[in-house]
């Protein structure tokens, strides 16, 4: 599927009355689905059957790999990797040595094709964003609490992403969605730095979608899709369903239903607001 197509299925769901479901659902699933067993993501065969029964049992209009979860996942299953990682000051050589791995990226890239051919529904990579990712790995592998990054360290670490994604070119994924998450604003700085990104999806015409959370933010006109709890200027837009939504069936979703099914959630409840919702 195509950036034109998701973003046209996504546009003819919003006008019927009945937007497209876009769901975090995995944690949830574990519980219900495999009775509170590990995600079987090093089974690849086990996994799409996983990823099926929950986009069936929620009816989900788009499947999401969240590559943060698999890179935490990924790390604890191969010290030795993490190893590679270790011991120098400069920020961005853990995430340049994790992004360069061969092993991840071929277990991903089975993991991404073997979930979009087996789907009926567009498959996007849910991907923390470069400004996230810096500190992350380089805490996880040295320790400590980095607390920012620079401005020209974020723009290394755009291309180390952009350069993984290209690894996903015969996929047959649908898009990506960068979450900047826990940021005050998102801006022309941001939105220049990120540019890899939005050069990547042009190319593979994959839709790019931008999750904000809650910070402020100008210049998205490079973003196909945008999930924000503020207002914005963008083209398509949801807000983030509040937890109370799993009770009350009441939220505001916009161009199309996303949001994070609560673990403890009960799930007659849960399909009961999912149906009867009227966003």
């Amino acid at each position: 599927m195509n950036r034109k197509s998701l973003v046209t299925e996504i546009q003819n769901a919003e006008q019927s009355g009945q937007p497209l479901r876009w769901l975090d659902w995995v944690d949830y699933g574990q519980k219900v689905i495999l009775n509170g067993k590990e995600v079987p993501w090093g089974d690849p065969s086990a996994l799409i059957h996983f990823f099926g029964q929950g986009t069936a049992l929620l009816k989900l209009g788009v499947s999401d790999l969240n590559l943060g979860t698999y890179f935490d996942w990924w790390l604890r299953e191969n010290p030795a990797a993490l190893e590679t990682m270790k011991g120098k000051r400069r920020i961005g050589f853990a995430l340049k040595t994790l992004l360069g791995n061969a092993s991840l990226r071929a277990a991903l890239k089975e993991i991404a094709g073997s979930l979009s051919s087996a789907s009926n529904t567009p498959l996007i990579l849910s991907i923390p964003s470069p400004r996230q990712l810096l500190p992350w790995a380089h805490d996880i592998a040295n320790g400590g609490n980095t607390e920012s990054v620079d401005d020209i360290a974020v723009d290394s670490a755009t291309v180390y992403l952009a350069d993984f994604l290209r690894e996903f070119s015969d996929s047959g994924i649908a898009g990506i969605l960068i979450r900047e998450l826990n940021a005050e604003d998102f801006g022309s700085t941001l939105g220049s730095l990120y540019k890899p990104l939005n050069n990547i999806a042009d190319a593979y015409r994959w839709s790019v979608g931008l999750d904000l959370d809650e910070c402020q933010a100008t210049d998205l006109d490079d973003f196909d899709i945008v999930v924000c709890k503020r207002p914005v200027a963008a083209n398509l837009i949801a807000h983030p369903l509040p937890d109370s939504f799993w009770e009350t069936a009441e939220g505001e979703s916009g161009a199309f239903l996303y949001g994070k099914v609560p673990v403890d959630a009960i799930p007659e409840r849960v399909l009961e607001v999912l149906n009867g919702s009227r966003i």
